[in-house]
């Protein structure tokens, strides 16, 4: 994961030493990473099976049931941009063919779109079908997007949040002010970098609220 380059970290922590910032910022990356939660590693494509909604889970009226059966919720929090493909399967052995094509056979992402932000969730993570239903069934769903980004060619407010708390900490640990060596992985603790000077509050609530 680097979704931040060695050379613009160096450059705006002021610091050469590399090894101590390459851990740091890992660790940042990947705290942010489940904070928001968004992937932030190298830019791919990831693919989901679900089930299609199931009709008997969805009586309470019928446009909550419309409502119900048209949404999925997907793993990561994306934009519309983001979706590849919506495909189906009848059968359990039979190959995925596109829900919704265009005049050339090619997928039209168009019937489909990304709704939040919601209260209760993460923004971004609702795939709706606009106009029909989804079919219902086991693992006869597939959907396929894009997650990650380029080394230094991430949303300007993550990257930012990546620097200004791999700066923060890195000034905590010359001055012995860190309470705990967590790195390789370790998840840092909201209350450790909130309470840190050079961190700001508002910008970490404000990226786990963001929407697209």
């Amino acid at each position: 994961m680097a979704l931040v380059a060695a050379a613009t970290l160096a450059t705006y922590t002021g610091s050469s030493d590399t090894v101590t910032i390459a851990q740091i910022s890992s660790a940042v990356e990947l705290w942010l990473q489940g904070w928001i939660p968004r992937y932030l590693g190298t830019s791919t494509t990831l693919t989901e099976v679900h089930d299609g909604p199931q009709r008997d889970h969805a009586r309470i009226t019928p446009r909550a049931s419309s409502e119900r059966l048209r949404s999925l919720w997907l793993q990561e929090e994306i934009a519309i941009g983001s979706l590849v493909s919506v495909k189906h399967r009848t059968t359990p052995d039979a190959s995925f063919l596109d829900l919704s094509v265009d005049s050339a056979g090619d997928a039209d992402l168009t019937d489909f779109e990304i709704r939040g932000p919601f209260a209760h969730s993460t923004s971004g993570r609702q795939l709706v079908r606009l106009g029909q239903t989804f079919p219902n069934g086991r693992g006869n769903l597939q959907i396929k997007y894009t997650h990650g980004y380029v080394e230094d060619a991430g949303p300007a407010d993550v990257t930012y949040a990546v620097l200004a708390l791999t700066k923060a900490l890195l000034e905590a640990k010359t001055a012995g002010n860190l309470k705990s060596e967590r790195v390789e992985g370790v998840a840092w603790t909201y209350s450790e970098l909130a309470s840190m000077p050079g961190v700001s509050v508002t910008m970490l609530t404000d990226l786990r609220r963001r929407s697209f």
